[in-house]
């Protein structure tokens, strides 16, 4: 176990951080409105208790199993895991309220790996009194989280009370529905990879420069944990050929709609006619 957590910390770039464990920023294509990190910690570790002083989207990696524990004044004591086995009880992405203190750590004989996505400005408020043990599961009125993941692409599972932001989807691409065609969102997205996979994403600023992202389990294969796409520009995400189904997320901060006259696909391909052949796949499911 600590050979794979020495490969995933070398073939991320991840530094230790005060926190405990080791952490890195989340790529992204240009600045925005929110910030993400991916962070890890080896059997037999914990994160420092701490609060966040923004809602805070936490989502899980594939091959890890992630503990959160949570305590709230007016809620209680509350226990979440992260991970890709929803037989097991296992949860894919969890929205954390303002405030609520809480710490993660590796469940038995796991590693934790996970990405935190919040607004840009976050801050981190520590508390390192022990914490009473986890007496309930998160259900209920307590951090709420969807409860599987849609097949279909435009009817995705929300994870986060609704009408708040941020706010958390899931998706899923099959070989019956392999692409998730180009759109726009005013908000800043995170995506990345919560099961299967990997899964191919695309990023179009309104000038024209094109991003190509490969999101996967394997950094050593050149593949990433997450991106950030800022609001405004256009994306779509495709399983390569051949590759099985994949469970995505993605994080959302601000509005989604967006303003003015609206865009299709096409236009865009009209508009950028030199990257039409790397476009078209995405233009339309």
């Amino acid at each position: 176990m600590r050979t794979q957590v020495e490969g995933i910390v070398s073939a991320m770039g991840l530094a230790p951080d005060e926190a405990g464990g080791w952490s890195a920023p989340v790529a992204r294509s240009a600045p925005g409105t929110s910030s993400a990190h991916t962070r890890l910690l080896g059997p037999g570790t914990r994160l420092r208790w701490r609060r966040a002083t923004t809602d805070t989207v936490l989502f899980a990696h594939p091959g890890a199993v992630t503990q959160v524990h949570l305590r709230d004044a007016a809620r209680g004591t509350a226990l979440a895991v992260l991970g890709d086995d929803p037989a097991a009880g296992h949860l894919p992405q969890l929205a954390l309220p303002a405030r609520v203190s809480h710490t993660l750590s590796p469940a038995p004989g796991s590693l934790a790996l996970w990405t935190e996505t919040a607004a840009r400005g976050n801050g981190w408020e520590f508390d390192d009194r022990p914490g009473p043990p986890a007496l309930r599961p998160v259900l209920g009125d307590g951090p709420r989280q969807g409860t599987g993941a849609d097949p279909d692409p435009d009817r995705p599972s929300r994870t986060g009370p609704a009408g708040r932001f941020p706010s958390g989807l899931t998706r899923v691409l099959t070989r019956r529905v392999p692409v998730r065609p180009l759109h726009r969102a005013a908000a800043d997205v995170t995506y990345l990879l919560h099961a299967g996979g990997p899964f191919q994403l695309v990023a179009l600023s309104p000038e024209g420069t094109l991003h190509e992202y490969l999101l996967g389990r394997d950094p050593g294969a050149g593949q990433i944990m997450a991106v950030t796409v800022p609001g405004g520009w256009w994306r779509a995400a495709g399983l390569p050929a051949g590759a099985p189904a994949a469970t995505t997320g993605e994080a959302h901060f601000g509005p989604t709609a967006m303003a003015g006259p609206a865009e299709s696909p096409t236009d865009v391909l009209r508009r950028f006619p030199r990257l039409a052949g790397r476009l078209l796949p995405y233009s339309a499911r």
